[in-house]
């Protein structure tokens, strides 16, 4: 367990937290976990005699965010530090597909179906795409979505 240690700002690191408070670039949380170090050093050297729960509670957040803020900052020693989130290793967003492999996947809708087929499904159109292009495979999901966008219906 730490030890209990006073959290004191200095002066360049007040002006930052002032600063970026009407600053777009900084979400709310940040900008909410600056707020709760600055009353934690203005606690510290006013003698307010407010309690940790106290000060996360005017910020709404939990006294183990609290208790881990003042953690990092006092392991990093940076305001800006301590506020900002690490980027996640596995993080997953939308994978964006090409312009010209949509445009593929749409002339492919409108062509002529396989022999043997009344119209194209979103299957055949992915299995026939991803025979073209081995290297860059996309699932029917993909395709239904990518057809749906262009409003093109099977």
């Amino acid at each position: 367990m730490r030890k209990r240690v006073k959290i004191i700002l200095n002066k360049e690191e007040m002006d930052f937290v002032t600063k970026i408070q009407n600053d777009v670039a900084y979400s709310i949380s940040e900008k909410a976990k600056a707020r709760v170090l600055l009353k934690i050093h203005y606690n510290n050297t006013e003698l307010q005699g407010l309690r940790d729960a106290d000060i996360a509670a005017s910020e709404h957040i939990s006294h183990d965010t609290m208790t881990h803020l003042k953690n990092k900052y006092l392991d990093y020693k940076s305001i800006e530090m301590a506020i900002r989130k690490k980027p996640r290793k596995h993080e997953t967003g939308r994978i964006r597909i090409p312009l010209e492999s949509k445009n593929e996947v749409i002339m492919i809708a409108e062509s002529i179906p396989p022999e043997g087929q009344k119209k194209w499904t979103y299957r055949s159109i992915c299995k026939f795409y991803n025979d073209l292009k081995p290297y860059n495979t996309i699932s029917h999901t993909t395709v239904m979505n990518i057809l749906k966008q262009r409003q093109e219906k099977l």
